[in-house]
């Protein structure tokens, strides 16, 4: 289910699974929730289906003294759903065989390329996989843990997926050598959901799995490969391209360019996804399993919002930090610094923060030393007070200078607090998403939130992104500094352009700091969620796309923000092609 963000996506798999079981074509459907959900989760089927027996599983059932009894429960219990978090579901392993034979399976694999592969670096690649995975069987042999708990033996014959998003770091196996735009790591949990989506697969004929999610493209157009590897592997080997090589050859282009390095001094070979091609028949492949609904095609009773952006000038210290910014840049370039001492990656890290709060870098400066913590204060202020009649809410995100525990240092949410306590606001009316720290808690904060109790929400787009309800009152949200990848601004703007909100029209606010990383960033953001749109659309897609997944920073792009002067990088990049 493809569906757009605060669609219902919830509901839908609610009701499909009711209604499977009610039919006697499922037994034991399970729902793998993200982890801080599944109590909301919960309370949404308590909430529309009342008369339903449900397994809600919780942290508790995972201690070793209760897993037997947890298993048992779900082995000889006749539940219509069992609700589970994504981390629980991971504890529970498949059986040894089948590990071994799924690593045994993309041996194979890896041996096929590497034997027919021209390539030097792409074997050497493959060997480095092999012997990584030979490891993993090797330790599997030896290997011994709890014999009673195994995936298999609990009889799960379909399974929901809710936010499958979280599931796409995954490593295709491929003789391409490295190539960006391809994820490169591959994380446990998402081998742990593709053995269990195998098995039920197996077990019935490539059908009862279902992915939920409203961002399934989020950074590059290969992510939709590892999602139709999930759902339709039969689909692909139809097709025959089944293999991810197979599959860039039908739908990729892969071009060998020369690109700036990073320093911004030297040109270096890269490969790199220049392009998508073929976008039509990929999407039929796509749609054949991938039900896509967009706000355009479901035309949602949402409120309609307005995007306010909000500048700022740099301050006499914020312009002098982002001169010795731009002096490391040129040291970083010319090579007089070593790498691990300081890089583009520290100093674009060290941007971002200077454009937020000049505290985040040094706590001697001051709140005068930047504008744009008071412009949300005033901001936030007001609509707080236009709102008191309906409570009306509002939330503010940043994911740079979250709440720290340990150190007493600066952070940006206790800043904001205080400055909002000190303009007579009280402090109970104003709360932290970080504090929310067990399902408790959080479903306490939505119920607040959603009465007006608190009507200050602070979080990260991590935190308070995907799935938080609290959209009742929900008036106004404020971007304190970009995300990086086009879906989380989806997964923040969900929160309030959401069904459920009785305000006709909110505010959406970006608060831009002239001058700094800012503009850049927005700008970036805005085209890569202009390819997301133009392939998840309702209509006929484009023939060929251009890949969206960013490059790093380089030098001279820094410098050209910096000083203001777009001329800087045109320069080098003459100078470097004469």
């Amino acid at each position: 289910l493809a569906h757009e963000v605060g669609s219902g996506k919830t509901l839908t798999m609610l009701g499909a699974g009711f209604k499977l079981k009610e039919l006697g074509m499922v037994h034991k459907p399970l729902y793998v929730v993200p982890s801080s959900l599944s109590a909301q989760f919960g309370q949404e089927i308590m909430k529309f289906f009342p008369t339903k027996k449900v397994f809600v599983t919780t942290k508790k059932d995972f201690v070793k003294a209760r897993r037997k009894q947890f298993v048992s429960r779900i082995i000889t219990g006749d539940y219509d759903a069992i609700v589970i978090g994504d981390s629980q579901f991971e504890k529970i392993p498949v059986s040894k065989e089948r590990q071994m034979n799924y690593i045994e399976d993309k041996l194979n694999e890896l041996r096929e390329i590497k034997t027919h592969s021209e390539n030097k670096y792409t074997v050497k690649e493959a060997e480095q996989s092999i012997s990584g995975l030979e490891k993993q069987l090797e330790e599997l042999q030896r290997f011994n843990r709890d014999s009673f708990i195994d995936f298999e033996n609990l009889g799960i014959d379909f399974l929901f997926v809710d936010e499958a998003h979280h599931f796409k770091n995954i490593r295709p196996i491929t003789g391409l050598g490295n190539v960006a735009g391809i994820t490169n790591t591959t994380s446990k949990k998402n081998v742990d959901m593709e053995m269990k989506v195998r098995q039920i697969q197996e077990e019935h004929d490539f059908k009862n799995i279902v992915f939920a999610t409203g961002t399934p493209v989020s950074n590059s157009i290969s992510e939709l490969y590892t999602m139709m590897n999930y759902i339709q592997p039969d689909i692909l080997k139809r097709y025959q391209v089944d293999y991810f090589d197979s599959w860039v050859g039908a739908f990729g282009e892969i071009q060998n360019s020369m690109e700036l390095a990073p320093t911004g001094d030297k040109y270096q070979p890269k490969k790199r996804f220049k392009k998508f091609v073929n976008l039509p028949e990929l999407m039929k492949i796509y749609k054949e399993t991938a039900d896509i609904q967009t706000q355009d095609m479901l035309d949602l009773p949402v409120p309609e919002a307005h995007i306010i952006p909000i500048e700022s000038e740099l301050t006499e210290n914020q312009k002098l930090y982002l001169e010795e910014l731009v002096m490391r840049s040129d040291m970083v370039k010319c090579g007089t610094v070593d790498p691990s001492q300081d890089n583009m990656l520290k100093i674009t890290g060290e941007a971002r923060k200077l454009a937020i709060d000049m505290r985040l870098l040094d706590s001697s400066y001051s709140l005068a030393d930047n504008h744009k913590l008071l412009q949300v204060v005033d901001n936030v202020e007001r609509i707080y007070r236009e709102g008191m009649e309906n409570k009306a809410t509002q939330m503010i995100f940043s994911d740079i200078g979250t709440p720290k525990k340990k150190d007493n240092g600066f952070d940006v949410y206790s800043e904001i607090k205080a400055l909002l306590v000190d303009r007579g606001i009280p402090s109970k009316e104003i709360a932290f998403v970080h504090d929310a720290n067990s399902d408790e808690k959080k479903n306490s904060l939505s119920r607040k939130v959603n009465a007006g109790e608190v009507r200050i929400l602070l979080a990260s787009t991590e935190k308070g992104g995907t799935g938080l309800n609290v959209q009742s009152k929900m008036k106004a949200v404020h971007h304190l500094d970009v995300p990086w990848r086009p879906s989380d601004i989806q997964q923040r703007n969900g929160r309030i352009i959401r069904q459920g909100n009785e305000n006709k029209e909110v505010d959406i606010y970006h608060y831009i700091t002239k001058g700094s990383f800012d503009n850049y960033l927005w700008a970036t953001q805005e085209n890569k969620l202009r390819y997301i749109k133009q392939i998840m659309t309702s209509k006929e897609p484009i023939r060929a796309a251009e890949d969206i997944d960013e490059q790093t920073m380089t030098a001279s792009d820094f410098k050209a923000l910096a000083t203001g002067n777009p001329y800087l990088k045109y320069k080098m990049e003459l100078e470097n092609d004469l």
